[in-house]
């Protein structure tokens, strides 16, 4: 799949050349609706492992970020989302507070909808917070490969319910950065 933590820094989004990178990046908002409108295609998603955990078995900025304690219960989520003609689009990893009350928790027993399309039926109020953008390495194809990714959490109400990270095909956005200027 892809390794989901950073293989360096933060890069800023103004750091990569292409646009449309930039503009995956930067949006905070539903991603598949804008990967759908970009790529003139439905995008679908494979789940693959779907586990609970405890957050604190996670990278520490997991717990930090979703403002948890160690032992509390996550469902982790690993997917990729593809066009109709299996092309890989992106690779994610969600980790979802199991908590009964959380929405998103709930929504994870569909297997066939990206948790963002789910949300936007079901009518959930939320906001999305880019954490960090940078460079991750895309090893779905079976060669380690530099690609752009972001980390985000969605939040509900005042509470964040679900930490994201999103790394980019580089076969369809690139993950090159703008050239130093003098």
């Amino acid at each position: 799949m892809a390794t989901l933590t950073p293989t360096g820094r933060p890069i800023p989004v103004t750091d990569f050349r292409d646009p449309t990178t930039r503009t995956l990046l930067a949006n905070d908002g539903t991603t598949t609706v804008l990967l759908e409108a970009v790529l003139r295609a439905v995008i679908r998603v494979e789940v693959g492992e779907q586990f609970i955990a405890e957050v604190g078995d996670l990278e520490p900025d997991l717990r930090i970020g979703l403002e948890l304690p160690a032992a509390t219960a996550v469902l982790v989520r690993s997917s990729v989302l593809r066009t109709a003609e299996h092309t890989p689009v992106s690779a994610n990893r969600a980790i979802i507070v199991a908590d009964p009350g959380n929405p998103v928790l709930s929504m994870c027993s569909d297997r066939h909808r990206p948790l963002g399309m789910t949300l936007l039926s079901a009518l959930v109020a939320h906001r999305r917070r880019v954490l960090s953008t940078g460079h991750y390495e895309w090893l779905l194809d079976g060669s380690a490969r530099t690609a752009a990714g972001k980390r985000y959490l969605i939040i509900i109400g005042e509470r964040p319910a679900a930490h994201l990270t999103e790394i980019y095909s580089p076969d369809l956005f690139s993950a090159r950065l703008q050239c130093a200027v003098r």
